[in-house]
């Protein structure tokens, strides 16, 4: 099996068991990442179109973008010659827009090449994409190499190797993660003259960017050490995979389809569960004082006593519904039936009898029955 370096990122977040459900063709929930996938498609469609008209117009540009998204929600797309099923339309759309915006600041170049394919066998000799010996295989988002030449007359050869992400947010850690690591190492190894690689993600969301760069020739050890890193998560890959379900189950996409997850992590997770309240009620109690006088700012909202509107019923709401009910004809009966009065209620009337000498635990057992009801919550042995 040719693993891909969303392979070794998946082992890195979760479990290996994810790859072995991967293996095995488990199902996954795709949902988490079709917007993604959907704007990524976007890009690579305009970007191979780019490289054959340069002039596109924005409205050839949404067209193509539109297609695409057709093409996404109706027949779906093949990943590796693997055919996966449409994506739902609010996805493919919502994927088109955040990549036509991206598009607005950041237009494709036509010398760039998008989506490019590279593979490699177990030795790390290059082979073609889907050839039986490849061990590892990676599609580049945008990868462009051009050289500029300095005012002596020397040429360097830059290669951009660029990330699209969707998430809204990206910090300088993925710039160095294993994912960013193979993707720069297999461009150096399939384009050798490349001095300098410049290593971009780009969020589409927010058009955040983060680059660093590697001076190929004067950072080789550097690169050795990439590829015994590579080298050994391949390894590692290949290995019998054991399961440890638990705070790494979260945001799992094969978690429907783990029975460890499902039976030995629910006790991890009620445990997790179980200090997130308690720590939001002891918070809320500091919060309810902090609060008292005026409510606390926070990023995207307020914390604390915020006058709200309720409806409730007037003094004289009982009066006039009763004489308007009557005139309309209608029963006491059925007026009553219509209050539906509860057990409080109920406790309030008694309470009142009581006074004037009628036995109340009497009335309280010939009015109230027991039910049993299940209410969701922590509950202490």
């Amino acid at each position: 099996m040719a693993y891909h370096p969303s392979d070794i990122s998946l082992r890195e977040r979760h479990c290996g068991y994810a790859i072995t459900l991967k293996k095995n063709g488990a199902t996954r929930d795709r949902n988490v990442f079709q917007v993604g996938i959907a704007a990524h498609a976007v890009l690579e469609e305009v970007g191979k179109a780019i490289r054959i008209n340069p002039d596109l117009t924005p409205q050839d540009i949404k067209q193509i973008a539109d297609n695409t998204a057709h093409e996404l929600c109706t027949k779906g797309r093949a990943y590796d010659k693997i055919p996966e099923p449409p994506m739902k339309i609010s996805q493919a759309i919502e994927g088109a827009k955040i990549a036509l915006q991206y598009m607005q600041y950041n237009p494709l170049d036509p010398e760039a090449l998008y989506e490019q394919p590279l593979a490699f066998d177990k030795d790390w000799n290059q082979v073609d994409y889907y050839d039986e010996n490849a061990a590892f295989r990676t599609l580049i988002d945008y990868l462009h190499i051009y050289k500029e030449i300095d005012e002596d007359g020397e040429a360097t050869t830059y290669a951009i190797v660029r990330d699209y992400k969707s998430s809204w947010y990206l910090n300088t850690e993925m710039l160095d993660n294993l994912q960013r690591r193979a993707q720069a190492l297999v461009v150096c190894l399939a384009y050798e003259e490349v001095d300098v690689l410049l290593l971009q993600i780009h969020g589409l969301r927010n058009n955040q960017k983060l680059e660093r760069k590697v001076y190929t020739h004067h950072e080789l050890d550097l690169l050795n050490e990439w590829k015994d890193n590579i080298t050994l998560a391949l390894k590692a890959l290949n290995e019998t995979q054991i399961p440890d379900p638990g705070t790494a189950c979260h945001g799992c996409p094969y978690i429907e389809s783990c029975e460890y997850a499902k039976h030995e992590s629910q006790k991890k997770i009620a445990n997790q569960y179980a200090i997130a309240i308690s720590v939001a009620k002891e918070l809320e109690k500091k919060l309810r004082v902090m609060a008292k006088e005026q409510p606390i700012k926070t990023n995207n909202g307020t914390i604390g006593y915020v006058k709200k509107e309720r409806n409730t019923t007037a003094a004289n709401a009982m009066d006039t519904l009763w004489k308007t009910w009557h005139e309309n004809k209608g029963t006491t009966e059925a007026f009553l039936d219509m209050l539906k009065i509860t057990a409080a209620d109920a406790k309030k009337i008694i309470k009142a009898l009581s006074k004037n000498g009628l036995d109340k635990d009497a009335l309280l057992e010939s009015t109230m029955i027991t039910k049993n009801y299940s209410q969701f919550g922590i509950h202490k042995e």
